[in-house]
């Protein structure tokens, strides 16, 4: 494996089915905020806009789906944390 380029922090959209301590553009600019000095962390609203755009929660591979057509160019790793291992299984197309 190459090395990475640069890491994409991507807020999920609004959702009804998660209690979520702020909305979803207050939760981007937050992490907007906090790494706008970092030079190879990106952070994208792509799951933001294309939940609106559906006017859903998107799953996640859905979203991966979308981010290879969308950047063709970028191959994209998924990272998570360990708490959802026990249940990423009921994730949609998991």
């Amino acid at each position: 494996m190459q090395g990475v380029d640069e890491v994409w922090l991507m807020p999920c959209g609004d959702r009804d089915d998660k209690k979520l301590l702020l909305p979803a553009e207050k939760r981007f600019q937050l992490i907007r905020t906090i790494f706008k000095n970092h030079p190879h962390i990106k952070i994208s609203e792509d799951e933001i806009q294309l939940s609106r755009a559906l006017k859903k929660p998107i799953h996640t591979y859905d979203l991966l789906s979308e981010l290879k057509k969308k950047y063709l160019q970028n191959k994209f790793y998924f990272v998570i944390g360990g708490d959802i291992i026990h249940t990423i299984h009921t994730w949609g197309n998991a």
